[in-house]
């Protein structure tokens, strides 16, 4: 390779190189010694994490034998997207069993325990409007758990 041509390549790479920064120049000096291609990749911007708020209100009902409760769940996708199907958990407090979870954005549930502690995990359906910016991205679910009265001491 002739060092004109060498030159050249060096000059034009560094030309490219400025004008990815926004920074422009009509002249570029180059020492041919010690001269060497970069090559900028922008690459692919990393997802946002997937972040929700939930807000829950109990309604319960005592029985003769047994204490039922029915949660009306609401969530809202705050940031990221749902389009691979994501799952939230959420903290069971109490005693009770969760028996039925409903709603149209449920693809299924399980409770989970983790030493002491209980977790409901929601896995929701994959869809392509939930981007995490208000639109689409309320969902509703209706949770039931049941318990047995414990007798008094």
């Amino acid at each position: 390779m002739t060092a004109f041509r060498k030159i050249l390549i060096v000059w034009l790479s560094a030309s490219l190189c400025l004008n990815c920064f926004g920074q422009t120049s009509d002249t570029a000096s180059v020492d041919t010694e010690e001269a060497h291609t970069i090559i900028l990749s922008p690459g692919r911007a990393k997802p946002l994490a997937f972040l929700y708020a939930a807000s829950a209100r109990a309604d319960i009902r005592v029985g003769p034998k047994e204490i039922e409760q029915t949660i009306q769940l609401q969530l809202r996708i705050v940031q990221g997207d749902n389009l691979k199907g994501e799952s939230i958990s959420l903290g069971l407090g109490g005693v009770g069993d969760v028996f039925d979870v409903q709603g149209e954005s449920i693809a299924s549930w399980a409770v989970r325990t983790l030493d002491k502690l209980r977790y409901l995990d929601l896995h929701l359906k994959p869809t392509d409007g939930d981007k995490g910016d208000g639109k689409n991205s309320d969902k509703t679910a209706t949770i039931r758990i049941r318990s047995e009265h414990l007798e008094p001491p």
